[in-house]
């Protein structure tokens, strides 16, 4: 919605043929604004997948670890119970 109003404006201003020099100035002051804010976004994207994919290996290894752990405890059980058994 904001787009097509930006858009509908900027049309409006470029049809009239004697603009202002201020007006260009403030025109390319928002173009600016709005590719920088793009490519902050992009980079905001960017980080937020990086995240993503670290804190799912993250996770991975998270997983691993605890399954090494249960095997461990379940391994000290069974030699434990062999100790009493004999």
């Amino acid at each position: 919605m904001k787009e097509k109003a930006y858009h509908f404006i900027l049309s409006r201003l470029q049809m009239r043929s004697c603009m202002k020099p201020e007006l260009h100035v403030m025109l390319s002051f928002v173009r600016s604004l709005r590719e920088r804010a793009k490519d902050y976004q992009i980079e905001c994207e960017k980080t937020l997948l990086c995240s993503a994919v670290r804190l799912k290996s993250l996770v991975e290894e998270y997983e691993r670890l605890r399954i090494s752990l249960i095997c461990s405890e379940d391994e000290h059980i069974n030699k434990i119970g062999n100790i009493i058994s004999r």
